[in-house]
């Protein structure tokens, strides 16, 4: 095999495709959909029985171990830490906040803007005006 080559075959029960394992980032909440047979698909780790706890459960990427599996960090009070193949892995769908749906005035209020000068607060729900009556953009 060449030293670019995304497949590495493993304890000779298949190839883990590494290429395949990009589709996750880091941060990526997914869902362990089923378990794995030991060394399935060239995956070089073992699945274990307390691993079973986490199908059908989300969680999020931590890290990637090669053709160990994938990292996750899961929402719940267990402290042990267990290698996922990518292939028992689905991406949750997340919703992107669209900027679209709303108006300027909501992200002035959404986002709160202080004075250059003075740093009091300067968006008053309908213009840039600085609080502060004291503010030198505020003397005529």
């Amino acid at each position: 095999m060449g030293k670019f080559e995304t497949s590495i075959k493993q304890k000779g029960k298949g190839m883990y495709n590494l290429s395949e394992q990009k589709k996750f980032k880091v941060g990526n909440k997914v869902v362990v959909t089923h378990r794995a047979r030991d060394f399935e698909n060239g995956w070089n780790n073992s699945w274990c029985d307390d691993m079973n706890k986490y199908v059908n459960r989300e969680a999020v990427v931590q890290d990637f171990r090669g053709t160990s599996g994938i990292q996750l960090k899961i929402d719940i009070a267990f402290d042990e830490e267990f290698l996922f193949p990518y292939f028992c892995l689905e991406l949750v769908e997340q919703k992107e906040e669209s900027v679209t749906s709303c108006s300027i005035f909501d992200i002035f209020d959404k986002y709160p803007h202080t004075c250059e000068y003075c740093g009091a607060p300067s968006w008053n729900g309908i213009k840039f005006e600085c609080s502060n009556d004291g503010c030198v953009t505020n003397k005529k």
